[in-house]
């Protein structure tokens, strides 16, 4: 179906927020989304009377992300541009997905504007929704497809651990897409070219080296070009393995060298306690109340032993004496009976 040729140049810079787009996208895949708008879709039956549930979802979608995307206060993208660029392209890709020839895209928005007036959002899209023609369509869709990959990859990379299988195939998946759209860019194509151009920069810069992947080495991801892979650079060692290496080369030698210093470090330390603790007793001695007290302690265990002495002495020499008696004969006369 030959739809209205009076369509403006496609503008692409609503790519410069692609990642919002593509969180909007998925929070509305998300959400059950029903009739809840209290809208008329009845003239979807005189458009494709086969397809009418399928092209009810989308005018509900529609609804439901003009929302998104004008009335809730945490607004991504304030550029409402922007935002209408970005709608005309999800309507046109969404449609033409269910049925590409039976009805032009505008005429969808225009019906479903006459039988809604009161909805201020969908008035507001008025001279902003086109039909997209149908070859620069397929490049807009093949684009976000791959900015959407490339979202993934970048999800799964700023994981806590990150798994290289998911990483590279994703990479991988990148590179056959925008194998796919470089040929595309041609001298008519500026815009395009721009933001494949924009998308090559940002995967580029992927560094992989902190991840530490076991299988895949190289500093950059799988190379946009299939054949450049062995071009690029392998990760260099850090600075903290190769001291380890270092460390570890020289374990044996070191180790002897350790126990001779830990005997030294034994002795040493032996020697300088017992002078620590006889300087501290020195100390608490002479200059404090610790000395007096010690020395009165002392002189009374001193006396103490000096009178157990003589104790001892002077009961020595009253057994001796005891004993020389004990040898003297006494003349005791006795008087006969």
């Amino acid at each position: 179906m030959v739809c209205s040729d009076d369509s403006p140049e496609e503008e692409y810079k609503f790519f410069e927020y692609i990642y919002d787009y593509i969180n909007y996208e998925a929070l509305l895949e998300q959400k059950e989304i029903n009739n809840s708008f209290n809208l008329d879709y009845s003239f979807i039956e005189s458009l494709n009377s086969e397809k009418v549930r399928e092209l009810t979802a989308i005018a509900n979608k529609l609804i439901y992300l003009n929302d998104l995307l004008f009335n809730t206060s945490d607004r991504k993208v304030s550029n409402d541009d922007y935002n209408h660029d970005y709608l005309n392209f999800w309507l046109n890709q969404q449609i033409n997905e269910i049925d590409s020839d039976s009805f032009c895209k505008k005429s969808f928005y225009q019906y479903f504007k006459s039988r809604n007036r009161t909805n201020v959002n969908l008035i507001k899209l008025n001279s902003k929704i086109h039909d997209i023609e149908e070859n620069e369509l397929k490049a807009m869709n093949a684009l976000y497809n791959l900015y959407k990959n490339f979202s993934k990859l970048n999800e799964k990379i700023k994981e806590i651990n990150p798994k290289e299988e998911e990483c590279i195939r994703y990479a991988k998946q990148c590179v056959e897409d925008y194998e796919k759209l470089k040929d595309k860019c041609t001298g008519d194509r500026t815009k395009f070219c721009n933001i494949l151009t924009k998308f090559k920069n940002k995967y580029e810069e992927i560094s992989l080296c902190q991840y530490k992947f076991i299988n895949w080495r190289k500093e950059k991801l799988p190379s946009l070009t299939k054949d450049s892979d062995e071009l690029l650079l392998d990760c260099k060692p850090t600075g903290n393995s190769v001291d380890t290496e270092a460390t570890q080369e020289h374990v044996g030698p070191v180790h002897n060298e350790d126990h001779s210093d830990i005997d030294v470090h034994n002795i040493t330390a032996g020697t300088v306690a017992t002078l620590g603790i006889s300087f501290i007793c020195f100390i608490l001695y002479r200059f404090t109340s610790f000395g007096p007290w010690l020395y009165s302690r002392i002189s009374k265990n001193e006396n103490i032993l000096e009178n157990l002495d003589e104790e001892m002495n002077h009961f020595s020499h009253t057994s001796e004496f005891e004993y020389k008696n004990s040898d003297i004969a006494y003349n005791i006369a006795y008087n006969s009976v």
